[in-house]
């Protein structure tokens, strides 16, 4: 929504669920590799066995890189989803027409917040879906996922055309004021 300051500000949500969303298709890519790889490993055991003197059969070898980098990504993302779990994180950001804010809250400590300006030349907003925006900034390599349900077609427009993504011909955008450090607090 938009605010009193010029800026857009976007819904609190929970970084663990909005990354479990865009994990989603790596996490099943992972998993279909292991699988391909475990069969194709298990055949090459079995058939090794049984046929010693077969010598074409050590090309099934090559099953051994999907099983390799499917079991690396699937312990990965369980690995990564369990920590965040153990602290949970929500993020809200702001975005002004010259940087945008990200406020993040950990669970455990309601009353401790962490905000982190950013400038929109060292982001990337990489994807979105129908309820999340996700931005990579490049100078920390942090990944900031904001909410997307509360914000109009205007809104969303003028947040991809401050990142240089291309907007629709004949589509608006939302009129967004310069930060400015007198009278704007982050809340």
């Amino acid at each position: 929504m938009i605010t009193d300051k010029g800026s857009i500000k976007t819904e609190s949500v929970s970084v663990e669920s909005a990354l479990v969303v865009y994990r989603k298709k790596i996490k099943i890519i992972a998993l279909i590799m292991l699988i391909v790889g475990s069969v194709g490993l298990a055949a090459y055991i079995a058939l090794s066995t049984a046929f010693d003197e077969i010598k074409w059969l050590t090309a099934l070898l090559v099953f051994a890189v999907p099983f390799t980098l499917g079991l690396i990504g699937t312990v990965t993302i369980a690995r990564v989803h369990k920590r965040e779990k153990l602290k949970p994180v929500t993020c809200r950001c702001e975005f002004f027409a010259d940087c945008f804010f990200c406020k993040t809250k950990t669970a455990t400590s309601q009353q401790e917040t962490d905000t982190d300006k950013f400038a929109y030349a060292d982001a990337v907003l990489k994807s979105e879906n129908e309820k999340y925006g996700y931005i990579y900034v490049l100078s920390r390599g942090v990944f900031v996922p904001f909410g997307k349900e509360d914000l109009t077609d205007d809104e969303l427009n003028a947040i991809r055309k401050n990142f240089r993504k291309p907007i629709r011909d004949g589509e608006e955008s939302a009129k967004l004021e310069n930060y400015r450090e007198d009278g704007n607090e982050l809340s």
